[in-house]
């Protein structure tokens, strides 16, 4: 076997959150909607929005689907009866991009710079809004992924096959030419082996005694897996 492209997942695998002021983009849509003459508080914002997610997360729980920022803050707006003002909304998102803190994992630059030589690179990510893009296109690592697939934009949250058919439809390469790199068992490891691909866990938290959802391989730290991808090659040859 050949491995022609190595896929990742983005939160917990390539960086982590250390801050995200959702508070503040709440009080920027209430301001700016007070400021366009709307009689909107505190209050009946939180209850919309709040009900927006947990429409959210049904649709995430029965069906795998997912939306965009925009579209998750029109559903607050259509609850108070106020028209989907589009300006806003992309504004919102705007504010949500900026107000994410995070820190690379240790050595990713390096790593992916090193794996770019030798492979097509592509991100699957669980996110309803650009971020991971942004924080890979202000690091100036972006120009090293063949792909960026952002399960608001297509619509499908891992697992389901369709993000990593659309990942792999972009990349132009069969599952069993792709391996996916991701900390979760659940979404990433089970997601990826259903399609086809292989499947390698980046377990934080040193490996566990009881491993479900068959990856082909655990690592610890992100530095291990040039070898591990070539062990792989060897292996499935």
């Amino acid at each position: 076997m050949v491995v022609r492209a190595v896929l990742f997942d983005f939160g917990e695998t390539l960086a982590r959150e250390v801050r995200h002021d959702i508070k503040r983009v709440h009080r920027f849509v209430v301001k700016e909607l007070q400021r366009r003459g709307y009689t909107i508080s505190w209050r009946k914002w939180k209850r919309a929005i709040g009900w927006a997610i947990n429409k959210l997360r049904e649709l995430r729980r029965k069906q795998l689907r997912d939306v965009r920022f925009e579209e998750l803050y029109g559903w607050a707006l259509e609850r108070l009866g106020i028209p989907l003002l589009q300006d806003l909304l992309e504004e919102a998102h705007q504010v949500y991009v900026e107000t994410y803190e995070y820190e690379l994992v240790e050595g990713v630059k390096r790593l992916l710079k090193e794996l770019a030589n030798r492979y097509q690179l592509g991100v699957v990510s669980n996110a309803i809004s650009r971020i991971p893009r942004a924080v890979l296109d202000k690091e100036g690592l972006l120009p090293l992924f063949e792909t960026v697939v952002i399960s608001g934009e297509v619509g499908w949250l891992k697992p389901h096959p369709r993000i990593f058919h659309e990942a792999l439809r972009r990349l132009r390469v069969r599952a069993r030419e792709a391996v996916f790199v991701g900390d979760s068992i659940d979404t990433d490891v089970v997601g990826a082996k259903n399609v086809g691909m292989l499947a390698v866990w980046v377990c934080h938290r040193g490996v566990a005694d009881l491993v479900y959802g068959n990856p082909d391989a655990i690592i610890t730290q992100l530095s291990s897996l040039p070898e591990v991808l070539c062990q792989l090659e060897r292996r499935f040859s």
